[in-house]
């Protein structure tokens, strides 16, 4: 129940990290294709600063992501210890004394279970984050793709033409 939540809150925290990592993206796409305007209005200074507030955010949904992980990682690896504890102290307590063999025994079957608890939390983790990706995708994908603007041939590379401006 505990991992459960863990990996839906790391499901959401990767689609938020997703979607700020494609703000950022589009944003300096923005900028690469208007950088003519920004150099002549000297606006690079006010879009770092926008492009490194989302940046960031992103790093901040990076942080708890990890910790997330880290968190799911050491309930993975702390389940079959603690059910092998629970198992030898009602072994001991109710049923029979323990003999090394049965200690062995024992500490096999939860060594080997160790494994496919690993994997599985591992495999929920790894599968929120497909869909997160796949979803972007997706977005990515359905995006209108515009004409390309290309430069006046009769005009001197860096200048400017203004047709019907008005400068207030």
């Amino acid at each position: 129940m505990i991992q459960n939540s863990l990996n839906v809150r790391l499901f959401h925290i990767s689609k938020e990290k997703m979607a700020k990592a494609q703000e950022r993206g589009s944003r300096v796409a923005e900028i690469v294709a208007g950088i003519k305007v920004i150099k002549f209005n000297t606006w690079e200074k006010y879009l770092i600063e926008k492009i490194s507030k989302i940046r960031v955010a992103e790093k901040q949904l990076l942080f708890r992501m990890f910790f997330l992980r880290g968190v799911s990682g050491a309930i993975s690896f702390m389940v079959p210890v603690v059910c092998c504890l629970v198992c030898f102290s009602v072994f001991q307590n109710k049923i029979d004394l323990l003999t090394v063999g049965k200690v062995y025994s024992m500490l096999t079957l939860f060594t080997n279970l160790l494994h496919p608890v690993r994997v599985f939390f591992m495999a929920k983790d790894d599968n929120a984050t497909a869909i997160a990706s796949s979803e972007r995708i997706d977005k990515l994908v359905r995006l209108v793709s515009q004409a390309e603007i290309k430069d006046d041939e009769k005009l001197l590379k860096g200048s400017l033409n203004i047709s019907n401006g008005s400068f207030s």
